[in-house]
């Protein structure tokens, strides 16, 4: 008899335990039910995109856009009104999950309470206010249907997380500029509201906005200068200390030359005014490391800021090796940030950014987990990314315009493989190399796609029949990308030489001896091929197939292994530890 009463006692507290927790957890969810509804009416009802204040400020914008005052009032006003929304849709995904495990411990608890087939005998059981199983059935019933009401009409409010804030504004828009603060990264844009038109391809060919331009080394000077000396200073139109190491070759759009620096505690990005080499901005990106554990080991060759970086005419992208993606606009307002996951590579991430449209390309490979990416260049969401099943790369991604379609290109290990840059969805691959540490990008000329491994293996394909036309495995260019000009090929070797290829043979022509190595690309202007070794030396010769032809040969007085970029008539060289203009 004591057994079954102790038994009947204990199923009691059980009983009597879930019923609470059921009770408990249902109420919580009403709260939050709540929370979320009260939450989504007040956004609702202040749309704080629409105050009157801003609209006012972009009404006397449009009367004065130079008003540098306005602006920053329109700035400060519209990343108080972004943190407020994007606090708000925090808050929303946050109560939806308390409100999904409140919903879900209620549930279970209930359900449990079913497996008691019998009522639960309690102080007083012919007391119906004591009949515990028809109270829980009376609160499940009263929780349910309430609950049901509060919960679609909070996630009616609540869903889809996305509004007017999400998208790119359109051009008559109030001008969305975040100040800059770290806030949601990838959710928005803040571009400046002159700049959000794409620039075209032919509006990308007067400047140098990628890694060698944006003609594969090729740029539209012809008469620049050949005579330099950093020591002395001839030639120099000037010469700015750049504080952050980095082996990223310079960019250039309109006035404004970019370049990213970094080490192990700190990357940045630099903005230079090309015409007086005025330090416009430096800008800190920031990192989702955690501590200095989790910040990669890289090669001295290759540092922190390897990547070069790019840009779309209205805002700048670096990458690190850390892993760290950021977006500026040109006033140096972080636009927005993403981190990819630290790579695994042995040497240091150093893949260069590209452009395509409106969407930042993004060439991750590495040990394990590597993928090819487009994001959005407006608010860093990816568009599309594909997984990559392929070893670590330092090349970076080139694009190809051929019978009418672009196609994106990628090398790594062995294999070189064509996507779709609109949708990701891979086009051809071809297995053309053999295993091994690839840093040259691609290049396309003659009709011929050109890919080397250093001292491994040089090979030319056919990109309409996808057919090898060539190999050459004893005469490889080095680390440094080769440039095309005519039925030539031109390229430095790390250990020392400059040399020549045949286009459309793959023969060597042609080696010049050299006392030092190259990592830097060749780049051609008019019919001049200028190429700087290690040291900082630049030979400048004609871009001759039939022997050597030597025009000059410059100092710029400090290590180099950055290719340069053409403004204009002039040279932007970066060194170990400046960014020079060199010009007539």
């Amino acid at each position: 008899m004591r057994v079954v009463q102790h038994l009947k006692s204990t199923e009691s507290v059980a009983y009597r335990a879930l019923w609470a927790l059921g009770v408990v957890a249902g109420l919580f969810s009403l709260v939050v039910c709540a929370f979320m509804i009260a939450n989504n009416l007040r956004l609702k009802s202040s749309d704080p995109i629409h105050t009157p204040a801003l609209q006012r400020l972009a009404k006397e914008l449009k009367s004065s856009p130079e008003n540098e005052v306005l602006k920053e009032q329109i700035r400060e006003l519209d990343y108080l009104a972004r943190r407020a929304f994007f606090t708000s849709q925090h808050f929303n995904r946050v109560a939806i999950c308390l409100l999904l495990g409140g919903l879900a411990v209620t549930t279970v608890a209930f359900r449990t309470l079913n497996t008691y087939h019998r009522k639960v005998p309690y102080p007083d059981a012919h007391d119906p206010k004591d009949d515990l199983v028809a109270n829980a059935l009376w609160a499940r019933q009263s929780i349910t249907v309430v609950g049901m009401i509060l919960v679609g009409l909070a996630l009616t409010l609540a869903l889809p997380w996305r509004s007017t804030l999400d998208h790119p504004p359109r051009e008559e828009a109030v001008p969305s500029v975040s100040a800059a603060k770290n806030l949601a990264p990838t959710a928005f844009e803040t571009s400046a509201p002159t700049t959000t038109k794409i620039a075209s391809r032919e509006e990308r060919m007067k400047h140098w906005p990628s890694f060698r331009g944006p003609a594969s080394g090729h740029g539209l000077a012809s008469n620049l200068p050949t005579q330099w000396d950093g020591k002395s200073g001839q030639g120099i139109l000037w010469k700015t200390a750049i504080a952050l190491p980095g082996f990223s070759s310079p960019i250039v759009w309109s006035n404004r030359v970019f370049v990213s620096g970094g080490n192990k505690e700190t990357r940045a990005v630099y903005a230079i005014n090309a015409t007086s080499g005025k330090l416009l901005w430096e800008k800190a990106v920031p990192t989702k490391l955690t501590s200095p554990g989790e910040t990669p080991e890289v090669n001295a060759d290759t540092g922190y800021a390897a990547p070069t970086m790019a840009t779309d005419g209205a805002r700048v992208f670096a990458i690190f090796a850390t892993g760290d993606l950021a977006a500026f606009d040109f006033t140096g307002i972080q636009v927005w940030t993403q981190h990819l996951g630290v790579p695994v590579n042995p040497y240091g991430h150093s893949s260069s950014l590209e452009t395509f449209e409106d969407t930042l390309i993004v060439q991750f490979d590495h040990k394990k987990n590597s993928f090819v990416a487009a994001l959005d260049v407006r608010s860093g969401v990816t568009r599309w990314r594909t997984e990559r099943k392929l070893g670590p790369s330092w090349a970076s991604p080139t694009l190809v315009a051929i019978d009418g379609h672009t196609e994106l290109i990628l090398v790594a290990d062995a294999f070189v493989t064509s996507y779709d840059p609109t949708t990701g969805r891979e086009l051809w691959q071809i297995k053309c190399l053999a295993s091994a540490d690839v840093a040259q990008t691609p290049v396309f000329a003659n009709g011929l796609l050109y890919l080397a491994a250093d001292q491994v293996k040089f090979v030319a394909i056919n990109m309409r029949t996808r057919k090898i036309v060539w190999e050459n495995t004893n005469e490889t260019p080095g680390i440094g990308t080769l440039v095309a000009y005519g039925d030539s090929l031109f390229a430095g070797l790390s250990d020392g030489g400059i040399a020549c290829w045949d286009a459309q043979t793959g023969k060597r022509r042609w080696l010049q001896e050299t006392e030092d190595g190259f990592y830097a690309s060749p780049i051609v202007a008019g019919s001049r091929v200028f190429l700087t070794d290690r040291t900082g030396k630049t030979s400048i010769f004609e871009a001759n197939g039939a022997a050597f032809s030597s025009v000059a040969q410059s100092m710029l007085g400090e290590e180099s292994v950055a290719t340069p970029a053409i403004y204009g008539e002039s040279l932007i060289y970066r060194g170990a530890k400046h960014l020079f203009r060199i010009g007539l």
